[in-house]
């Protein structure tokens, strides 16, 4: 199998290792539209639970579609017509063979078996009325219609003609229509041409949704890059929802169930991490001396006064630095505990002021600052540094944020990633 010049598949049935026949189809192209070409795409609710599909109806007379793109299988045996998409612009029927579809999975080997079922039950009232010729009918509003034409070429061995490169909406709505009707193990093979160019793009604006696309065709290493990424860079609504990377509005679309509740968590657990560290940090500052400065025979001895006016320095210039920034007095809720639910800056961003506090520190020895050789800064003190001291504490916790993903999680997408899974 290889990509032609204009990034179509080429090859011949018999390169394919799934065991189905072949069928005739009218090729259509999709427009290619990427992320951030566009205003965003049609959402559906946070955290959207994907359901399996419900047809909107099944319908066994055959009566024919008037309008819409049209692919004949030719193939023996009993033939089931797919009517796929809402848009009576680009609405298709697909005639399929019903053993091929129903051996996909069990999804589809149900919706055939209602099919069939609601058959026999119709012409049992009416045993005098002859059964139509026509394929039954199985209607999907919900699914897009190229994509599904793609799965079923791909189940039916001809691999001529499929699209070569996917833009990114098409990637998103194929791993729609596989968590639907459970065919991984039948296009995960094809996703290195498909979609792959996209995955040094997936953390920018736009591609948020990856994020279901890495969950469905098992790409762990996307899935933990991407949902830490959230959690580290989106900014949340009054309402504690998650922003999308821009700030421009309320992040949606298609995600893996709790995906996004536990992007919130991991962002929450690390901004109270940098609460409870730097409240925790002034207020040694306030119960010792935390002055660390060692004497030196040539300065002289540090004495306890001298090491109480090194930690109030510290101290009074960190407070201040922290009440410029917002953090001071303590962001505490109604019960007066400190959390940072009320914190809508990304973790980025408030790590980044948290970093950054310039304190000031002791300038001066008694003995020797004024001297020639004096410079007016004592070195010794350099390690009493309160903001940089704080600067470590915040990254270090940057360093140990945690995956943004749960136990279950984790192994769904690793048993998604198997393409010999049959679900």
């Amino acid at each position: 199998m290889s990509l032609d010049s204009n990034n179509n598949f080429t090859s011949t049935p018999s390169a394919s290792n799934i065991n189905f026949h072949n069928f005739n189809y009218l090729h259509s192209s999709c427009p290619s539209t990427e992320p951030n070409d566009r205003e965003g795409l049609e959402c559906t609710p946070l955290s959207h639970t994907i359901s399996p599909p419900q047809p909107n109806s099944i319908d066994i007379t055959g009566k024919p579609l008037e309008c819409g793109q049209f692919y004949q299988l030719r193939d023996k045996g009993e033939k089931i017509t797919l009517i796929v998409g809402s848009d009576e612009r680009t609405v298709t029927t697909i005639i399929v063979s019903s053993d091929v579809v129903r051996n996909l999975s069990k999804i589809w080997e149900g919706m055939i078996d209602e099919a069939n079922r609601q058959q026999k039950t119709k012409y049992k009232a009416w045993p005098s009325r002859k059964q139509p010729k026509e394929p039954k009918r199985i209607i999907l509003t919900d699914e897009d219609p190229a994509m599904m034409v793609q799965v079923m070429k791909i189940a039916h061995g001809d691999f001529t003609g499929l699209v070569g490169i996917l833009n990114f909406k098409q990637t998103l709505d194929l791993a729609l229509i596989s968590h639907r009707f459970q065919t991984n193990q039948l296009l995960i093979p094809f996703l290195r041409f498909w979609a792959f160019h996209h995955k040094p793009k997936i953390l920018q604006r736009g591609y948020e949704q990856w994020l279901f696309i890495a969950y469905q065709f098992g790409f762990e290493d996307d899935y933990l890059k991407l949902s830490q990424h959230l959690a580290l860079h989106s900014k949340v609504d009054k309402g504690g929802r998650l922003l999308n990377l821009g700030g421009g509005g309320i992040l949606m679309g298609t995600f893996p169930a709790n995906a996004l509740d536990y992007i919130r968590q991991v962002r929450l657990k690390t901004l109270q991490s940098f609460l409870d560290t730097t409240y925790a940090h002034v207020n040694q500052m306030i119960n010792n001396n935390t002055c660390v400065a060692a004497n030196n025979p040539l300065t002289g001895p540090i004495t306890e006064a001298d090491r109480t006016e090194c930690t109030l320095l510290n101290h009074g210039s960190t407070v201040r630095q922290l009440r410029m920034l917002g953090f001071w007095p303590k962001i505490c809720n109604a019960s007066s505990l400190v959390h940072a639910t009320d914190i809508s800056h990304s973790v980025t961003e408030v790590a980044a002021q948290l970093t950054n506090v310039q304190v000031l520190t002791w300038k001066h020895s008694r003995h020797d600052s004024l001297g020639e050789n004096g410079t007016g800064v004592d070195g010794r003190h350099a390690g009493c540094d309160a903001g940089k001291l704080l600067a470590n504490k915040i990254s270090a916790i940057l360093v140990r944020v945690e995956d943004c993903v749960s136990d279950r999680m984790r192994n769904e997408i690793r048993r998604n990633a198997d393409k010999r899974y049959v679900f």
